[in-house]
């Protein structure tokens, strides 16, 4: 045994001493070129890459060539053969004496460059650098095998990036099962590269049995051992699609049996005649809101609501001017469109839900904008002194939200949101004139408690709209181009589609769990939920940022779902506190005072009293001058006194009448 590890050391050690040689050369040619400041940096990259990435991958590629050719060369086999050796030991020595050489000149390369990968900000890289120490024993490996199957050393270094591309391609299928094992990065490439290597040493072991004694033909071998690789491999790949596939049909089963729609066909809203579709009228005043807007652009500059300027800060002349072109025929024109749109009852604009992610959808900035003019109307009216009619503009912006309610698209529902924000915001000056009777409060809180406050429905959207699209069409068949012309088949999509398909069944069978828990807190008040729904977030959050790789569609786009429910708790208080408001104010007309607590409103004006979403406990209110505040906590559940103040963390929801 001594013997062959110095044979292997005599062979090798011409190798090992001109490399050094090479290292040291490379490593002070620098140190003999004038320095300039400028080029400083270029030349702690060159130290980089040749201590990293250069020399090691020479020394990788040559020492795999030579380590067997020379018994080739030099035809020693026979002598070898006569020796008390096994062809095994003869083949381990060989192979790890190269391996311990390799490994010698790449730590030396290291020492003598003195650097580190750490003094540059490879922030996304530093955590895969056990990946590049990993690659040369597979290069090392591939070409061993290489020099097996030709002998000769040139050929064997031309052939071996394409036998690591065929030894890469028989073990695919058995990568994809591993990543479902063990998602966590490092221990993935470690394993990986492990089974690499293992493969290509039965390979090489094989190949060099047959070589050595004679016994057939080394090619055959190599095409049997392939074989049974690949078998093994997709054998692994078949039971891990099985067995994904059976965990995505236990997630949809449990979906259905919990009535949640998981298809496009069962979310998109039916068609409406055109006779009964508010959307036709909503065109109308879109293009006639454009036109307006075209031919007032020094008025539209500050358009309350429409503007960045905010409303208290409105010049009297502006408002003069506003109130001015106001009177325009088409202005006219354009809030009678707007008050026929509100009181159709159906509403269904033209959406390509088919396209998914790349659905257009225009008309949401349409709505809103016509939901603030409405506002705008509101704010001119009431400055006018003419509240009644004030109160009906109002009105028909709190209504406009209404036509997109049916649309199952999360982006739909916070338009819902903002208008209704905005028509609350025109409420407001109104609620502080006492001309408005108590029949006009109680409409509005009708229209409250109609409000579809939930998001259960475009969660369902985006579960069964995007979520159906991407996993259905991008994942499973292989396509890549959003909307509905998809790129011409190709073999080779449809061969990754079939290797990615246990990685997606199992990623869209998580999407499917989660959006089923999202479906189900959001149809809870948030206060039940919210301890659930942060143990839920805590347990899918990776961390390290690698395990979610195995669920890497779902990774991407659930992680804001969470704040959706805070979104809707949102929304329910600013409607909480608006109805409060009203009922408020119905109280004050029917006893000519504000009342000490809420509890007085039920059941005399309100069935119940509604509770602040964030606690589970009664708004906040209090009786302030002449009038009043009611508010939520918000996020944060801390009393901040009813102010909503990003910049100093203050997010209460409030309401304040001051007369």
């Amino acid at each position: 045994m001594r013997t062959l590890i110095w044979k292997e050391w005599r062979e090798q050690r011409l190798f090992f001493f001109l490399a050094v040689g090479l290292i040291i050369l490379i490593r002070i040619v620098p140190e003999l070129i004038p320095r300039h400041p400028s080029i400083i940096l270029d030349i702690k990259l060159y130290k980089l890459y040749m201590s990293y990435f250069v020399l090691p991958l020479l020394f990788s590629l040559l020492l795999g060539a030579i380590s067997f050719t020379n018994e080739f060369a030099r035809n020693t086999k026979s002598f070898l053969l006569t020796q008390p050796v096994s062809t095994a030991r003869l083949f381990w020595v060989k192979y790890l004496s190269g391996l311990i050489v390799l490994t010698t000149l790449i730590f030396f390369t290291h020492i003598v460059f003195s650097i580190h990968y750490r003094e540059f900000d490879f922030s996304d890289i530093k955590n895969m650098w056990p990946a590049f120490y990993l690659f040369f024993p597979i290069l090392y490996s591939a070409g061993c095998f290489s020099s097996l199957l030709l002998k000769n050393a040139l050929p064997a270094i031309i052939c071996t990036p394409f036998l690591l591309l065929f030894g890469f391609l028989i073990v695919l299928p058995l990568i994809v099962v591993l990543f479902l094992v063990n998602p966590c990065m490092a221990t993935f490439i470690l394993s990986v590269f492990s089974i690499v290597i293992a493969s290509f040493l039965i390979f090489s072991f094989t190949t060099w049995q047959k070589a050595i004694t004679k016994d057939g033909s080394a090619i055959k071998t190599v095409l049997a051992i392939a074989g049974l690789i690949l078998l093994f491999s997709l054998a692994s790949h078949t039971t891990a699609n099985l067995v994904t596939g059976y965990a995505l049909n236990k997630a949809i089963r449990q979906a259905k049996a919990e009535s949640i729609k998981l298809t496009p066909e069962e979310v998109i809203p039916p068609l409406v005649p055109d006779k009964d579709n508010a959307a036709l009228v909503y065109r109308q005043a879109f293009d006639l809101a454009d036109r307006l807007k075209e031919k007032y652009k020094t008025e539209w500059e500050y358009m309350p609501y429409e503007s960045k300027i905010k409303i208290e800060e409105l010049t009297v002349t502006q408002k003069r001017n506003i109130s001015r072109i106001m009177q325009d025929p088409e202005f006219i024109k354009l809030y009678a469109l707007i008050e026929k749109a509100v009181n159709i009852p159906a509403c269904r604009f033209d959406i390509n839900y088919e396209d998914g992610p790349a659905m257009l959808q225009p008309h949401l900035s349409k709505i809103r904008s016509l939901a603030k003019l409405a506002a705008a109307k509101t704010f001119i009216l009431s400055w006018e002194r003419d509240n009644k009619k004030a109160w009906q503009y109002a009105e028909f912006c709190f209504h406009i939200s209404d036509s997109i309610i049916n649309e199952p698209i999360l982006i739909s529902k916070f338009v819902c949101i903002a208008t209704d924000k905005i028509a609350i915001d025109s409420f407001q000056q109104l609620l502080d004139s006492p001309i408005i009777n108590a029949e006009k409060y109680k409409g509005i809180i009708k229209a409250i408690d109609s409000k579809n406050r939930h998001m259960t429905n475009v969660l369902e959207g985006e579960l069964a709209v995007f979520g159906y699209w991407i996993f259905k069409h991008y994942n499973y068949d292989g396509l890549s181009s959003f909307g509905s012309q998809y790129r011409p088949y190709r073999p080779s999509r449809t061969m990754m589609a079939f290797l990615r398909k246990p990685l997606m069944q199992t990623d869209y069978a998580f999407y499917i769990r989660t959006f089923t828990r999202y479906i189900n807190y959001s149809k809870n008040p948030y206060f039940q939920s919210k301890d659930k729904l942060t143990q839920w977030e805590r347990e899918i959050s990776f961390p390290d940022g690698y395990t979610a790789m195995s669920h890497i569609i779902s990774s991407m786009l659930l992680p804001s779902f969470g704040r959706v429910l805070v979104q809707q708790a949102r929304y329910n208080a600013n409607l909480d506190t608006f109805k409060l408001a009203l009922a408020l104010k119905i109280y004050q007309q029917k006893h000519a005072n504000y009342p000490d607590s809420l509890t007085s409103l039920a059941p005399e004006i309100i069935p119940e009293i509604p509770v602040d979403p964030f606690t589970g406990k009664d708004y906040i209110y209090r009786k302030e001058g002449k009038g009043f505040i009611v508010y939520s906590i918000g996020p944060n559940e801390k009393d901040d006194n009813g102010i909503y103040d990003t910049k100093k963390n203050q997010d209460d929801i409030s309401f304040k009448v001051t007369n």
